[in-house]
């Protein structure tokens, strides 16, 4: 039940569920990634709770070397994502 799915939840977690719940926003990172490569570099633009574990993520999937430029907090990711 929903009842037991809360008491699953630390503080942290119930507080930032409560506030999306609230305001309707969520926090997160708009991030700039570069992947390395001989000749020419490709950056991916992209939104994450966690930048780092998505670069973790994407590390997987890609053989180039891959490194977090630019990380901007934000209040509101949802918005941001349908920019």
């Amino acid at each position: 039940t929903q009842k037991r799915w809360y008491q699953k939840l630390n503080n942290h977690q119930l507080k930032r569920k409560l506030k999306i719940l609230i305001t309707g926003k969520e926090e997160g990172y708009v991030y700039l990634i570069r992947a390395e490569r001989n000749t020419t570099d490709i950056y991916k633009i992209g939104f994450s709770k966690n930048p780092n574990r998505r670069v973790k993520e994407l590390q997987g999937t890609i053989e180039n070397e891959l490194t977090v430029l630019h990380r901007i907090k934000t209040d509101d990711i949802k918005s941001l994502e349908k920019i």
